[in-house]
C-alpha cells in the first residue's frame, strides 16, 4: 500500500488534494477556490511539463493569471466595495467570441505543438487547453455556464492523463467531470435565488 501512494509522487498527491478542494469551494461559489487553485496550478504546470503536454503548460501559465483575476473579481465584485460578485449567464455575443477563440486558439496551439515539439497529442492537448482557458475565464467572471464546458472536458482529461500514466490526476478528472454536474446544480440554485430577490 506505501508503495502504490509513492508510487504517484508527492507532487501528484499535493495536486490532487489542491484540485479537489479548489472544485468543492468552486462549486460552492465560495472565493477560497481561488488560492488553492493556485497550488493546483503550479503542481500541474510541472506534471504537465514532465508529460510532454505543453499546452497544457502553457495553459498553467495562464490559468496562474485567470486564478488571480478571478479571486480579485470574486471578492471585490469588479473593484466595487459591495458583496461578492452575483452569478451571471453569458450572453449571445459571448458565445460567439467565445466559439471564434475556442476554433482559432485551438488551430494555432496545434500547429505550433505539431511543428515546435516532440508532443504525441497535439490535438488533443490543444482543444482541452482551448476548453480550460475558455472555463476558466466563465469561472473568473462568474458565469454559470463554465460548468457546461467543463462537463464536456473534462472527460478528455481523464483519458489524457491516463494515456500519460498520471494516474491520480486522471482520477481527478473523473471527481471534477462530478463536480462540475454538482457546481452547475448548486449555480442554478443560486442563480434563481438572486433573481428572486432582484
Amino acid at each position: 500500500m506505501i508503495e502504490w501512494f509513492h508510487g504517484f509522487g508527492i507532487l501528484q498527491w499535493t495536486g490532487l488534494v489542491a484540485g479537489i478542494i479548489y472544485v468543492i469551494f468552486a462549486a460552492k461559489g465560495k472565493w477560497w477556490c481561488w488560492p488553492t487553485g493556485l497550488i493546483w496550478v503550479i503542481c500541474t504546470f510541472i506534471i504537465s511539463i514532465d508529460g510532454k503536454l505543453y499546452s497544457d503548460a502553457i495553459l498553467q501559465v495562464l490559468y496562474f493569471g485567470l486564478t488571480l483575476f478571478g479571486w480579485y473579481n470574486w471578492i471585490t465584485n469588479n473593484g466595487r466595495k459591495s458583496p461578492e460578485k452575483p452569478i451571471a449567464t453569458t450572453s449571445q455575443l459571448e458565445w460567439f467570441y467565445s466559439f471564434v477563440f475556442l476554433v482559432i486558439f485551438t488551430i494555432i496551439q496545434a500547429k505550433v505543438l505539431t511543428q515546435f515539439t516532440d508532443t504525441d497529442v497535439p490535438y488533443i492537448d490543444s482543444l482541452t487547453t482551448s476548453m480550460s482557458l475558455l472555463a476558466t475565464w466563465l469561472l473568473a467572471k462568474k458565469k454559470i455556464e463554465n460548468w457546461w464546458i467543463w462537463i464536456v472536458v473534462n472527460p478528455v482529461y481523464i483519458w489524457l492523463y491516463h494515456y500519460k500514466n498520471y494516474e491520480l490526476y486522471s482520477w481527478l478528472a473523473v471527481f471534477f467531470t462530478i463536480m462540475a454536474l454538482v457546481g452547475l446544480t448548486q449555480w442554478k440554485k443560486i442563480l434563481r435565488s438572486q433573481n428572486v430577490h432582484n
